[in-house]
């Protein structure tokens, strides 16, 4: 990884290099590729083991020093090419795509030599029709680089060689030349080799070349313990590290071997303790397992050197490695997380000998009592044993059992001690409810503790807790706590309510009893429910989320009814936002970030724009929920939460006005379960102002493209009552996003305000099934989109088809429409990663 500021900053020669809309910015790495090792040294010496890499966007190689960083490496510039490439280029066609180490010694590069690099899905339709995009597709060069005063070397015929031959070939500066003398040797199986091979093996000059003869010995079964024995003393370290490899298939019966890879566990070089990492798991034997153990608990805060060690963690030596950690750990010397997933381990490999040993080990108390690590421990082995739906009971006697249960006890008091650090009592927590005769009891317990004087994160780990205790008491001990929770939290106890039926249940019972508001549930989880696979579900969620509404808004909303076909002027209603909306909203730079962007609202129907105006509470993001905050000195705020640390919390009111106040300081802290935003505009606008308004939001947005071949109009049903809404007749609003030609298709879809829209005539009120005709290249894939009509939204995510030119027919859903002349709205629902989708339509079929 480049270990420098700045590291994507590139120096081409040309300053007009050439760039389209998505070629990024100038300067930068784009089109990086073709990267490789120099593995000669006929450049010099301080070259070798650079890496190269081709950026035929700006017309230029660019080199890297690799040094080791630990397991890993970094890379910085060169001294002298801090503000300079190694290799650039003033001809606009020049595209280098390859770098190689030539069997010369010299730096080979290949230039495609193209007029145009980038690939046309990248370039603008504009563009793309003044090019030629396959010019100079019958040209291209390689170059070979070296320095003014040195000659290539000459080429070897390694097949004319004779195995005599190959060998001394190995002895070269040039590793392509040693990787095809190996690989002849192995070809050509002639044991005449192996004497020769063994002598350079042991004492030849060149690291590399000692490296190939090795494991050309092995390639040919004619390896020994001796040659081994001398690698791992090697004094160059990648020798040392490929010996360790090589040494596997000798540790059960050399002593010598065995030996000296223990003593390679504590070798100064980070890749070969990882090796050692890597071959212990072959050998069975104790000492392997403290080996093990030691590395594991040397590294325990190195994630890739810890994936090494626990590779070589099985069943038979589980036992002996979690003992050695556990012993560690009660020395007070070891760390948390390492026994934890040791003992996880040992529960799922299902080694009853080596879990009971471990439990006793966690059943002993400390002189001070149990320490957190304990508690951990034992949770992260009860969490193993219920993935392999098995208990305590099962796999330990009465006798076992009992001297677990002062673990419990401890658990229960040290979550309850507020003075206790927090990390102790977030471990402690986690084995409240595991016990059938104290579930009622921990539920209650926990609960107890869901108030916000508690941090966030402790508060993040009862609900978490909660939701794992299988008990019918668990739904309403979150539900009766709701009105003081964060929207954070309240997304965690959603997602727990949901995960069971019979929660499920209860908290559709709470909505009917007004404890949760129908708004309150956020888009994605209210689809959920409203598709749930049981009828009965899907019943009471379609009458509760369509009773959303309060009734004196309903009223409002219908005589204002007229206002959505009203023509509005948007310059008036930029006046009317600067008076009535600023204080919440910014929009072109005028107004106060408090409230939710307005900038993605052009593309809403004048409809949903005058619901979320005359009714903001009808659907509520979680974000913007109004709170009150009563502290202990007598003090009232308000605002939404703006944000949460483990000490404090942070109100923001109207014109961005942020208050922060204490946990220790809270007394009480309620969500009102409406928006921040107030009912009752309609008293202080009149219907043509709200029409103004609604004109200005929906204008702020890019105004339509006015592409080649798109003719957006009226779509009318077939015969069977289906839609089909292909590309070209969309309205394309945003930035580059554009009509392709090609496959006809909507695309270059990166920006957040990009979206497309379909006027439709419904002929039927009630469900359709979505399916779409689209293109995504799997590292594109991910992002998530909304298609809406009014206030029906389908939302999911876009999935890879394997290819931009891959298009493929996928089900997306299904959403409810009414009848009548429609618009259909198609965006993305948050940041784009890469592209949305390349779309050539979607299909609408009536849901049977």
């Amino acid at each position: 990884m480049p270990d420098y500021p700045d590291s994507t900053l590139l120096f081409p020669i040309k300053s007009d290099v050439q760039l389209f809309k998505l070629s990024g910015p100038p300067r930068r790495v784009t089109a990086a590729c073709g990267i490789g090792i120099y593995r000669d040294d006929l450049l010099g010496k301080e070259y070798t083991g650079d890496t190269f890499t081709c950026e035929p966007v700006n017309l230029l190689v660019h080199r890297l020093k690799l040094q080791p960083r630990g397991i890993t490496f970094s890379g910085r510039r060169a001294a002298d090419e801090t503000q300079a490439e190694f290799l650039a280029g003033t001809d606009n066609w020049f595209r280098p795509v390859q770098m190689r180490t030539g069997p010369d010694g010299a730096l080979w590069v290949v230039d495609m030599y193209r007029l145009v690099i980038e690939h046309p899905q990248w370039i603008p339709p504009e563009d793309l029709a003044r090019l030629d995009v396959r010019a100079g597709h019958h040209l291209g060069r390689i170059y070979r680089i070296y320095p003014k005063d040195a000659k290539p070397r000459p080429m070897v015929r390694l097949d004319k060689l004779s195995a005599e031959g190959l060998v001394a070939a190995l002895d070269s500066p040039n590793g392509p030349q040693r990787d095809q003398a190996q690989a002849m040797l192995l070809w050509n199986k002639d044991r005449s080799a192996v004497p020769l091979l063994q002598a350079m093996a042991a004492s030849h000059a060149r690291p590399e070349s000692r490296l190939h003869a090795l494991c050309t010995l092995d390639g040919l079964e004619a390896l020994r313990a001796e040659d081994v024995r001398t690698a791992l003393a090697d004094k160059h370290a990648g020798v040392r590290r490929h010996a360790v490899r090589l040494s596997e298939r000798f540790l059960a019966h050399s002593p010598e071997v065995a030996e000296a890879v223990l003593k390679m566990a504590d070798d100064p070089d980070a890749q070969v303790r990882l090796q050692c990492a890597y071959s212990l798991g072959e050998w069975q034997d104790a000492r392997a397992s403290r080996a093990l153990a030691a590395l594991a608990l040397k590294h325990e805060n190195e994630p890739l050197f810890l994936a090494g060690v626990l590779s070589s963690v099985n069943k038979a030596n589980i036992g002996e490695i979690a003992a050695n950690v556990l012993t560690e750990q009660r020395a007070g010397g070891g760390p948390q997380r390492l026994s934890e997933t040791l003992l996880g381990l040992t529960a799922s490999f299902g080694d009853r000998a080596a879990l009971k040993a471990a439990l006793t080990a966690i059943s002993e108390p400390q002189p001070e009592g149990y320490a957190a690590w304990q508690f951990s421990a034992l949770a992260g082995m009860l969490d193993a044993l219920a993935r392999r739906q098995e208990t305590l009971g099962q796999v330990l006697d009465q006798g076992d059992l009992q001297k677990l249960l002062p673990l419990f006890v401890q658990a229960r008091a040290r979550f309850g001690d507020v003075k206790a650090p927090e990390s102790e009592r977030l471990a402690a927590l986690r084995l409240l409810g595991r016990q059938p005769e104290e579930r009622q009891a921990d539920v209650q317990h926990l609960a107890e503790q869901l108030v916000p004087q508690n941090s966030a994160a402790l508060q993040a780990g009862i609900v978490a807790a909660l939701g794992r205790i299988q008990d019918e008491h668990v739904p309403q001990a979150l539900l009766e706590r709701w009105s003081g929770q964060s929207p954070a939290l309240r997304g965690q106890v959603l997602d727990i309510l949901l995960s069971r039926d019979p929660w499920l249940r209860q908290l559709l019972a709470g909505m009917e009893k007004g404890t949760v508001q129908a708004a309150q549930i956020d888009a994605t989880r209210r689809q959920f429910l409203l598709q749930h696979k049981d009828a009965h579900v899907r019943h009471l969620a379609t009458r509760l989320f369509a009773g959303a509404a309060n009734p004196d808004r309903k009223k409002v909303l219908a005589e204002h009814q007229s206002v959505v076909s009203m023509t509005g002027d948007r310059m008036r209603g930029k006046a009317v936002f600067a008076k009535s909306c600023s204080v919440c909203h910014q929009l072109e730079g005028v107004g106060h970030i408090v409230g939710p962007d307005l900038a993605g609202m052009s593309s809403k129907s004048p409809e949903v724009l005058l619901i979320a105006i005359l009714d903001p509470n009808q659907a509520v993001d979680s974000r913007y929920l109004q709170y009150v905050v009563a502290t202990k000195d007598g003090r009232l705020h308000n605002g939404i939460l703006a944000s949460e640390t483990a000490s404090s919390i942070t109100l923001r009111a109207q014109e961005g006005k942020e208050v922060t106040v204490l946990r220790s300081e809270l007394d009480e802290m309620q969500s009102t379960g409406k928006s921040l935003m107030p009912e009752g505009l309609e008293k202080d606008l009149n219907k043509q102002q709200l029409a103004d308004l609604i004109a200005y939001l929906r204008a702020s947005g890019p105004p339509r493209k006015e592409l080649q071949g798109n003719r957006p109009g009226l779509i009318e049903p077939k015969p069977d009552g289906s839609l089909l809404l292909l590309a070209t007749e969309a309205e394309i609003y945003g930035g580059n996003i554009t009509l392709e030609p090609q496959f006809q298709n909507i695309g270059l879809w990166h920006g957040d305000l990009d979206h497309v829209v379909w006027s439709v005539q419904i002929p039927k009120t009630g469900r359709y099934d979505v399916s779409f005709d689209y293109a995504c290249a799997d590292e594109s894939a991910g992002n998530t989109f909304i298609l809406e009509s009014g206030q029906a939204e389908l939302r999911g995510r876009v999935k890879g088809t394997g290819g931009w030119d891959k298009y493929r027919q996928t089900n997306m859903g299904t959403v409810t429409l009414e009848a009548g002349p429609r618009r259909i709205t198609l965006r993305s629902e948050s940041k784009i990663t890469g592209a949305l989708l390349d779309l050539k339509g979607i299909r609408l079929n009536p849901s049977r």
